[in-house]
């Protein structure tokens, strides 16, 4: 015998393709069943354990066609029994596929059955969760009466401050971790950072070429006194637990606002602009100004001009850099306007020492790549933009259990990628053959600028 549950969770017998509740239970404990179509007489009857049906009793006379929701809701209700707290941040789509194939029921559906099964998984998700708050203050209460603990029993909320609105996830051996580290790497996300809040900030610790995520904070906004809040919170609570936050080098990517408040709380430190979010924002120049064809067609004057540039980055000394640009670069740029609004845009921010952001910090091969990678994997686990607060912790906590065995396994190096080492041993041996005069600063950088550029 086969059965099932209604929407409303009733459960259904199943004969014949036609679907049958549960009318009437006799003292005998017989239990009569009639179709759920109401002009419909047909009946059967069952012994009281529903595991039997009483031949003799059925009426099997129905006046319709049998039910052609009947695939859509063994879908449904496969898919019900199966959603729970551990699986809650996987994409509908997975689910409901994987059913589909179990049931054989791809020739039986169409897009609206689809729809009904998608609407169905969102709502029983939203069963199991808890109400979703409203607004960033019943963020803040929210996670007050939510006792949120990592994997091993350390309390993973370790900031809920109302008035700054910054929230930060973390726990205490996450921090000592920190703390012997003396260079940090900063990143931020945006997109699939919870609602109400404008960015997840993360403060990644770097030992043996491992990049841990250690400190997960979310902003409400992007601001240098928002920052600034942010790491004294953090020093604050390293102090109460006999710690000492206090890094050498951060490696950050080409804000202003985070850079002054670096600056502000530890004037002593070393900032070193990342390469991967240089290359980035000089690329997204190039999109703007509508020469991403000339970009790509590495045979016209202007494509071989803008890659060029990228090869700057790679000369590491700040005087090298901005005699290149100059001497090198300027005196052969195409001419077109276009061409000319970039190199004012380098020159402005990146090239000399009254830039903004001046080849000082940016002239080394630090990056936050791995940071990015993290941010990328990390929007990866959700299938829409900023994520419900549950689902945001859910991925947070999970996280942090990948980080205990990082944290774990630093001491040993992490071995880097045979396409990365062969790229970086390629750059070396030209700078080697620049150094000793066998080839051009133009020779050089015209060599290693396909290492460096982004697409």
């Amino acid at each position: 015998m086969e059965f099932m549950y209604s929407q409303n969770g009733k459960k259904l017998l199943i004969v014949d393709k036609y679907k049958f509740f549960l009318h009437y239970t006799a003292k005998s404990g017989q239990k009569t069943w009639r179709c759920i179509n109401n002009k419909c007489q047909s009946k059967i009857y069952t012994n009281n354990t529903e595991d039997e049906v009483i031949e003799k009793h059925v009426v099997l006379i129905h006046n319709h066609d049998n039910d052609t929701t009947l695939n859509r809701q063994e879908v449904n209700n496969s898919l019900k029994r199966k959603v729970s707290e551990d699986n809650i941040v996987e994409k509908p789509s997975k689910f409901i596929l994987t059913e589909i194939k179990h049931f054989n029921n791809e020739n039986n559906l169409n897009t609206t059955d689809l729809n009904y099964i998608r609407r169905n998984v969102y709502n029983a998700r939203k069963s199991i969760l808890p109400p979703l708050p409203k607004s960033i203050e019943e963020v803040h209460d929210t996670l007050n009466v939510m006792d949120i603990q990592t994997n091993r029993s350390e309390q993973f909320v370790l900031l809920n401050d109302q008035d700054s609105h910054i929230i930060i996830f973390s726990c205490i051996e996450n921090l000592k971790f920190l703390c012997s580290n003396e260079k940090i790497f900063l990143d931020g996300t945006f997109n699939y950072c919870t609602k109400y809040f404008l960015q997840l900030f993360t403060i990644h610790g770097f030992k043996n070429q491992n990049y841990i995520p250690l400190v997960f904070a979310l902003l409400p906004d992007k601001n240098s006194h928002t920052y600034s809040t942010l790491f004294l919170k953090t020093i604050e609570i390293c102090l109460e637990n006999n710690l000492r936050f206090q890094p050498v080098t951060v490696v950050v990517d080409f804000e202003i606002a985070i850079h002054n408040a670096i600056r502000n709380i530890w004037p002593t430190v070393q900032i070193h602009g990342c390469n991967f979010h240089l290359c980035q924002n000089w690329y997204r120049k190039i999109q703007q100004l509508g020469l991403t064809n000339d970009y790509n067609n590495g045979e016209s004057e202007i494509g071989k001009f803008l890659v060029l540039t990228f090869g700057l980055p790679l000369l590491q000394d700040a005087k090298d850099i901005e005699d290149c640009f100059v001497f090198d670069l300027l005196e052969n740029m195409p001419s077109d306007d276009k061409v000319q609004q970039y190199c004012d845009y380098l020159s402005e921010n990146y090239i000399f020492s009254f830039s903004l952001f001046p080849p000082k910090l940016w002239s080394s091969n630090d990056t936050t790549n791995a940071c990015e990678s993290f941010h990328s994997r990390f929007n990866s686990s959700f299938y829409h933009h900023h994520p419900n607060l549950h689902l945001f912790v859910k991925v947070l906590k999970d996280i942090q259990t990948e980080t205990y065995i990082k944290i774990r396994s630093s001491h040993t190096t992490q071995r880097r990628q045979t396409k990365t080492i062969s790229k970086y041993q390629f750059i070396l041996h030209q700078k080697d053959k620049y150094i000793r005069g066998e080839i051009s600063r133009l020779e050089f950088i015209s060599k290693v600028c396909h290492k460096n550029i982004r697409k």
